[in-house]
């Protein structure tokens, strides 16, 4: 494709959407980046380090809510050509269980966001998720991907890339291969090890 867009969910400080815009225009690509966070801390941050890399010609920082009912239109919406659908959706988000949080030492807790760690939704009395396994980011983007992605993306490139906590990889990789998308198409998903043998990613491209 002649622009590659992917869309960064929970970038946080947009070091993923940095990184790979930086990597995928050193081999000519044209890329645009949308790199999303709903804490305006975050943001500020990210926002901050795309100009000093001196990316925010192709590296968009904006505030929106993965959970909010509007997420994918508007984001589909904005991007414009295309139905605005993006080649690669990526995400490292919260995933650490409420259970596994309250066992972390002080010092994590004290100063990280909990927000940023713990994968549950915030600020719903009814989640639909009453399992407390750190998986429901990763349920809400799979939901959502029919929307997200651009369904002429080559087969080969992943168009799913999530990083995941220890011992949730096979489930993940169950969600994506257990996608439907419009028509016939489907997920193949593989699981990466990280350089200490866990499995750490999830990729997913279009089933052949």
């Amino acid at each position: 494709r002649e622009e590659f867009r992917f869309l960064d969910i929970g970038t946080g400080t947009g070091c993923i959407a940095l990184a790979l815009t930086a990597h995928l225009r050193a081999t000519g690509r044209t890329v645009r980046a949308t790199a999303v966070d709903r804490a305006p801390t975050a943001l500020a941050l990210a926002a901050e380090n795309t100009a000093r890399q001196s990316l925010a010609d192709a590296v968009v920082v904006r505030e929106a809510d993965l959970f909010t009912p509007s997420f994918a239109d508007a984001l589909t919406r904005e991007t414009g050509t295309d139905g605005g659908r993006f080649d690669l959706v990526v995400s490292n988000p919260p995933y650490i269980t409420k259970a596994e949080y309250a066992t972390l030492d002080h010092s994590v807790r004290a100063w990280e966001d909990h927000g940023a760690l713990v994968g549950e939704q915030v600020g719903s009395a009814s989640q639909g998720d009453v399992k407390d396994d750190g998986l429901v980011f990763y349920r809400r983007i799979a939901s959502l991907l029919a929307k997200l992605l651009a369904h002429d993306a080559p087969g080969k490139a992943p168009v799913v890339a999530f990083e995941v906590g220890q011992g949730q990889a096979r489930a993940v990789e169950r969600m994506l291969r257990d996608w439907r998308g419009e028509g016939t198409r489907r997920l193949d998903a593989e699981v990466v090890k990280d350089p200490w043998g866990i499995e750490r990613a999830v990729f997913a491209r279009w089933d052949q």
